[in-house]
């Protein structure tokens, strides 16, 4: 007796990995430098970020005005469409007087997430903090540490 084969060739076919849901956020603050770090991993949707946002606003440590830190290094926001984006945009620019001032770094392995964040960038220019996105963490925190405008 023969095996034979699967009738459909779609059976065949590689399934999709299971999506890979974002991990806890964690908000740490370095005291040497005063900068509040927001590390996340996976793949992250607009609610985890807005998760993030409120964190970052509720840990002990923040200061309005003060520079952040966004390490998404670990992270990917690939699966965020525009309207995800304006979305966010949205969900910041209402909570722009409990953020104030100061710096916003945030730092991307992948070109889609840089490509992604810039034209976020790009949508928070009516919001009082400075937002710019980096692929290397020393180049943004050497951008926080920077006095005056970047």
């Amino acid at each position: 007796m023969t095996a034979s084969l699967p009738e459909h060739r779609d059976s065949l076919a590689p399934r999709p990995l299971p999506r890979r849901h974002a991990e806890p956020i964690v908000a740490e603050f370095d005291r040497e430098t005063g900068i509040l770090r927001v590390i996340m991993i996976g793949d992250l949707r607009v609610e985890d970020l807005e998760t993030a946002v409120s964190t970052m606003l509720k840990h002990p440590q923040f200061c309005i005005g003060m520079n952040v830190l966004w390490d998404l290094r670990e992270a990917t926001v690939a699966g965020l469409s525009s309207g995800d984006l304006r979305r966010l945009h949205v969900f910041v620019l209402v909570r722009k007087d409990l953020r104030g001032g100061g710096k916003t770094a945030v730092v991307v392995a992948k070109v889609v997430d840089y490509g992604l964040i810039r034209m976020f960038e790009q949508m928070c220019d009516d919001v009082p903090t400075k937002l710019a996105v980096f692929r290397e963490l020393t180049t943004a925190e050497a951008w926080l540490l920077a006095d005056g405008e970047p």
